[in-house]
């Protein structure tokens, strides 16, 4: 399984994060991009912790504070190297939580964006609330053609934090 983690840096619920690591198979690569705080942090220390999980990380070349596509060429690379792996389990967890004016993280949205471009299985764990599909998360950017459909719990059910059963439900 290869798995890429993006996460809102107002995301504050670490221990969804760890949990979900937790959960991931042995011989699960984990991407990441680096962070040094935030879910994608967290997510890195407990895969190293654990100790069979592999680490990758794919850090953005920022170039200053008003910089707002170094991270859009991150996620992109992110998802080329997903690509790559030949392992055709590919999976996206985006902790998400509003920014400080009411919306999703652009970084996060680009990334849940392209990684269902790509094909790859994406699963989305706002803060307070329960795993969703991408299509039921308000406010996020949709694929040509898709409308946002409220989510349904008999075809979608997330049964809690484990990710061996939330991943697999997603088409």
């Amino acid at each position: 399984m290869i798995v890429m983690i993006t996460g809102s840096k107002e995301y504050s619920d670490r221990a969804a994060v760890e949990n979900w690591i937790d959960t991931l198979p042995p011989e699960t690569v984990l991407i990441s991009a680096g962070s040094n705080t935030g879910p994608d942090a967290w997510a890195r220390k407990r895969a190293t912790a654990r100790g069979d999980i592999t680490v990758e990380t794919i850090k953005a070349e920022w170039q200053g504070p008003l910089d707002h596509t170094s991270g859009k060429i991150r996620n992109n690379r992110m998802i080329a190297r997903m690509l790559e792996i030949a392992d055709p389990d590919k999976r996206l967890a985006a902790f998400l939580a509003k920014d400080p004016h009411g919306g999703w993280s652009e970084n996060g949205k680009h990334a849940v964006t392209v990684a269902r471009a790509a094909h790859i299985k994406v699963a989305i764990k706002p803060l307070a609330e329960e795993w969703q599909e991408p299509e039921t998360v308000i406010g996020l950017p949709r694929i040509t053609g898709e409308n946002y459909q409220a989510p349904v719990a008999s075809t979608f059910d997330l049964c809690g934090d484990d990710a061996s059963e939330w991943l697999d439900e997603i088409p």
